[in-house]
Order: structure tokens, then sequence, then C-alpha cells
């Protein structure tokens, strides 16, 4: 499955990206194609991920918490069972066992695939970025950044005024990225004033090589 189709579900449905896209035109007078309305759902989808990914953070290292306590506890009771019990009290154990030796020797087993099991589901946890080079900040500079690009692929003039053309734009998209999917309501603050966000994107849109997660699909 390619990365784009995993965070699908978290883009526009197609009415709130006609709304959007519908928008964008009156702003701009332009009428944009379907692969532009294609591109600013991609942005939408991506923004969306990493404020899901931030917002589960805190939940993630509760659960990390709890797997590396369980994992341990599992460990250590097939070390002993391993190496430390006698032979006089595994017999012990089989005679209290309802079943058979096989019985037994299954449990052991099961202690063993839990083992791994929690290894697994920990190593998957998303994990969160020291150095915060992809912060949820970041990629929302970013997706603004993109979003000149391709306005400007249209023929769009990208300014810094808080007023112009590509501030509105700017604008709009992040108006459309609240709302809800998956049964998620996302909710960011649109700022009064986004100059520092249109004047680092016009700075940005023609020397900066695109947005990592847009080199795949």
């Amino acid at each position: 499955m390619y990365m784009r189709d995993m965070r699908k579900p978290l883009e526009l449905p197609d009415d709130k990206l006609q709304k959007l896209v519908t928008d964008l035109e009156a702003i701009t007078g332009t009428k944009f194609n379907s692969a532009f309305a294609d591109q600013v759902n991609n942005f939408i989808g991506i923004l969306r991920e990493k404020s899901l990914v931030e917002q589960n953070a805190p939940k993630n290292k509760q659960i990390k918490r709890e797997l590396v306590k369980f994992k341990n506890a599992m460990s250590k009771a097939y070390d002993i069972e391993s190496g430390q019990l006698s032979f006089n009290a595994q017999m012990l154990l089989f005679s209290a066992i309802e079943g058979s030796l096989g019985t037994y020797t299954e449990s052991i087993e099961h202690l063993k695939i839990l083992i791994q099991a929690c290894t697994t589901a920990i190593e998957g946890l998303p994990k969160q970025d020291k150095s915060k080079e992809l912060s949820f900040a970041v990629v929302k500079q970013a997706m603004a950044t993109e979003l000149a690009r391709e306005l400007n692929s249209f023929g769009i003039k990208i300014t810094s005024y808080r007023d112009g053309i590509f501030g509105k734009c700017v604008r709009e998209f992040f108006n459309a990225f609240n709302g809800q999917a998956i049964g998620i309501t996302f909710n960011i603050y649109v700022a009064e004033d986004l100059f520092q966000t249109i004047k680092t994107a016009k700075k940005d849109y023609l020397k900066t090589e695109r947005f990592v997660l847009l080199k795949f699909r």
C-alpha cells in the first residue's frame, strides 16, 4: 500500500474539497484542474496525519510503558521456567495442570509468542521526533510553502501581503483543515495575522525541495 493510500481517509471528502477549490478559484480568479485539487487534498492529509501523530504521542508513551512492563514480567517468568525451576517443581506443575504435558508445553510456547508480540507492538508505535525537525508547526509551514508552489504553477503571483491573494488562499486552506475524518475532529487555530507564514512561504517556495512526503505516493 502506498503512503498516500494510508492517509486518504484523513483527506477532505469530495464536497468539502470542491468547496475549498471553489473558494480558491474565487480568490485567485483562476480555474483549477483535478490534479491541483488532488494535490491540495494531499496537503490536507499530510497535515492531518501529523496532527494525529502529535495528539497520540502522550498516549503512545503510556502504552509503551505498559507493554514494556508486561513483556518484562513474561520474560522473567519464561526465564525462570527455562532455567531455574527444578525437575520436581516442573513435575508438580504438570500434575496441577488439567490435560497433559502438551498443555504445559503449549503454555510455555504461548509465553514466547506474547513476548515477541510485545516486541513487535512496541517497535510499531510511532516514534516521537525529539529533534522537532518534523513537528506539526514545521509541517504546517511546509504545506503553506507547497500551496504557494502549486498556485504559482498556475501563474498566480506569490506575495507576502497580509491581505494579498496568496495570504487569503493560505487562510482558506488552514480553515479547510478543520473538520472531521474517521470519527476524529481536527482543529487548528488560524491566526488573525498569517504574515510570518506567508512571508516564509514566499521566500522558500522557489528554492526549497518539495516536502519529503510528497516524494512518495
